[in-house]
């Protein structure tokens, strides 16, 4: 099940709201914070296992940045940089001749990205 930005919201709130401070250290519980939210959102079929582990990620998330939308720069980094797009495109007006497989293979980046900054040109 894909959670949204309102289901972590609430369900980062359940969490902290189950907090009991033990000899100075703070435990929260995952079962009264699923219940919490099952009840809360009664006709939303939630499996246990893929609840704690969104709330552990979102926790983290959390904790780290102050909000449940994912970490900025999170996801896979582009490999079309400034570079490669001038690189690619002086060795194709140096040699309009040759393929964009033996090109792809001789700057070392997928067919797919030649073709991509070549059809943008």
């Amino acid at each position: 099940m894909v959670f949204t930005t309102a289901y972590k919201t609430y369900m980062i709130e359940a969490y902290f709201r189950t907090g009991v401070q033990v000899n100075g250290i703070w435990q929260y519980s995952q079962r009264v914070c699923l219940d919490n939210f099952r009840e809360h959102f009664p006709d939303l079929a939630v499996l246990e296992q893929d609840f704690y582990m969104c709330l552990a990620h979102s926790v983290g998330v959390f904790r780290e940045t102050g909000s449940v939308t994912h970490k900025k720069g999170a996801g896979r980094p582009s490999i079309r940089t400034e570079e490669l797009i001038i690189d690619v495109r002086n060795r194709i007006e140096q040699d309009p001749t040759q393929s964009l497989r033996h090109l792809s293979q001789e700057i070392g980046v997928s067919y797919e990205t030649c073709r991509t900054v070549l059809t943008f040109m």
